[in-house]
């Protein structure tokens, strides 16, 4: 996996991850431990505790351990 080599994803503990062969993304943590194994579209830091995400056809905000807190189904528009 890929990881931002940011001193933000250090002083917050857990930054995003990348799978480089399926392009998703989950959270990792600064002793190289997977939190959450990749399976977000895109997900990115809001404050280090909080993530916004993008899962398949939801959208909206996961912990620092990748579980939902808000949720929200996405529509497309024709």
């Amino acid at each position: 996996y890929t990881a931002p080599q940011t001193q933000a994803a250090y002083d917050d503990s857990v930054f995003t991850i990348t799978d480089p062969e399926t392009g998703l993304q989950g959270i990792g943590d600064t002793k190289g431990r997977i939190v959450r194994e990749p399976e977000y579209n895109s997900i990115s830091s809001v404050d280090g505790s909080y993530f916004a995400a993008v899962s398949g056809c939801w959208s909206g905000i996961v912990d620092s351990n990748g579980d939902w807190i808000v949720r929200t189904m996405l529509t497309g528009i024709n």
